[in-house]
């Protein structure tokens, strides 16, 4: 399903929920603040988040129902969808809840409204005590304001509970209905990370010409350490036919183990799949950068990769398929004794090596944290340049290479940034997601400043060879006195 390039995220609402309250499907947290967050996606359309539900333990009853009471009279004409997402979940779940006027109608005998009614079963696919947040589609009036959806909001009703085949309500007196008490609009960043030379991609290839293809990108483990949400991917896709629009499948993937490289394709490894449908302009063969964005951030762990799957071309390639810009790995200035294999095919639940070892793709991740990654500052490709590629990962300082970092961080835009370099990884606090100071203690610091896009790249400086080195970026906006942490990355000099 296309996913618009717009995110919302809506906290949520509580009322009168206590512990007790526990549904077969979900139960609301006690503990779950009571905002709800909005996002406009166009001039009509608005898309809401609620976290603070779990669900509960297993119960006889397959069926949820979710209701929608909105001011007859307001900016909102029609609640238009409604799906449940598993945000603590090994997988990125998905469930779509289908219209119900049954569910509408129950729950409006329980409380009167206008109400707009869904039916879902979940009790096989998503496990008791899994977290889940509601995620909501809106279409209002043309002109509807923030204030004025604000307005309607909080004059609105959620409501939950466990239900029958048919769409009624299950839960007698334990229907839990929530009114919102805050709404306020919230950005999902996107700040970029690519392993990968751009200017010197040499193929645009794919594994198969009459078949849909699976491509992973197991970029290394020490070019990004995070625990910040992915909110997109960057790639640059060659189009033999532009004229046929085609089907693009992206999501991050988990590592197969602790120490392997190699990707876990297994449905628990696969950590999210969105599709979107590019193309259908144009004539004859087109390349082209394509940033894709999702609605809301997506769950990642402290490693991970990048997937894309092609569509079987309409026309056996090459007259018609897309593929993906590469940089093979024989044309890479990094010893063969340092590539590894990044690139890979997958075949059900087994992946296999696309192209030679050190081969990148041009396939980058964004991610709702702070980015910082190293460079290998030098003129190994000609003049002085910034090599993002397997290059970063192993400055050549006997060479004459210099070692530099690019940040991003767009909430810190026109700011300050503080990279922290550290002689190696220090242990992470995953209670604490996106703050964590994630080194050993530092060896020394760099100030850096942000542009109006968030980007900012550090002078080039003389490393000795065979030195390890961690990096990590804090940023500082002294207007309004905030601080964050963003991810970090690893590198040996050679």
């Amino acid at each position: 399903m296309a996913q618009s390039p717009k995110l919302l995220l809506l906290s949520s609402l509580l009322v009168t929920v206590t512990a007790a309250d526990v549904f077969a499907c979900f139960s609301r947290d006690v503990t779950a603040t009571p905002d709800v967050i909005v996002r406009s996606i166009n001039a009509t359309t608005w898309r809401l988040l609620i976290p603070g539900y779990t669900t509960a333990a297993a119960s006889a009853a397959d069926y949820c129902a979710i209701g929608i009471a909105v001011p007859a009279s307001g900016s909102i004409t029609s609640v238009d969808a409604v799906r449940v997402i598993g945000s603590n979940a090994a997988t990125f779940n998905s469930f779509i809840w289908t219209n119900s006027n049954a569910v509408g109608t129950a729950f409006n005998a329980v409380k009167a409204g206008n109400w707009t009614g869904f039916l879902g079963q979940t009790s096989t696919a998503l496990s008791a005590g899994t977290k889940v947040l509601y995620e909501v589609l809106v279409t209002v009036t043309s002109g509807t304001t923030l204030a004025q959806l604000t307005t309607d909001l909080l004059a609105s009703d959620i409501g939950s509970d466990a239900a029958t085949s048919t769409g009624a309500l299950a839960g007698g007196a334990l229907q839990a209905i929530f009114t919102p008490m805050n709404v306020s609009e919230q950005v999902l960043y996107r700040n970029s990370r690519i392993f990968h030379n751009e200017a010197f991609a040499n193929i645009s290839t794919r594994a198969t010409a009459d078949a849909a293809d699976q491509l992973v990108f197991m970029q290394p483990r020490n070019f990004r350490r995070g625990q910040g949400d992915g909110t997109g991917w960057f790639v640059r896709l060659q189009d033999q036919n532009a004229t046929t629009a085609e089907e693009v499948d992206l999501g991050y993937v988990t590592y197969s183990g602790a120490t392997a490289d190699t990707p876990d394709l297994s449905p628990t490894g696969q950590l999210t799949s969105v599709r979107y449908l590019l193309g259908g302009t144009g004539s004859g063969a087109v390349a082209a950068i394509w940033t894709l964005t999702t609605s809301v951030g997506v769950p990642l762990g402290e490693f991970s990769g990048l997937q894309i799957t092609l569509p079987k071309p309409v026309v056996d390639f090459p007259a018609d398929g897309l593929t993906v810009a590469m940089q093979d790995g024989d044309t890479s200035f990094l010893p063969v004794a340092q590539r590894a294999q990044w690139t890979y095919v997958a075949n059900g639940t087994t992946a296999t090596a696309l192209r030679p070892v050190g081969s990148t793709m041009h396939f980058g991740g964004l991610y709702d944290c702070g980015t910082c990654q190293s460079q290998a500052f030098g003129a190994a490709y000609g003049p002085a340049l910034r090599q993002n590629g397997p290059e970063s990962l192993s400055p050549d300082a006997t060479g004459g290479d210099l070692t530099s970092f690019r940040i991003q961080n767009q909430k810190f835009a026109s700011s300050v940034a503080l990279i922290m370099v550290a002689a190696d990884y220090g242990p992470i606090n995953t209670s604490n997601t996106l703050k964590d100071y994630m080194m050993l203690p530092l060896f020394t610091t760099l100030i850096v400043a942000t542009d109006a896009n968030g980007v900012g790249n550090s002078i080039g400086f003389p490393v000795p060879p065979n030195v390890l080195l961690a990096c990590q970026a804090a940023y500082f906006n002294f207007t309004n006195l905030s601080f964050q942490f963003g991810d970090a990355c690893r590198f040996q000099t050679r």
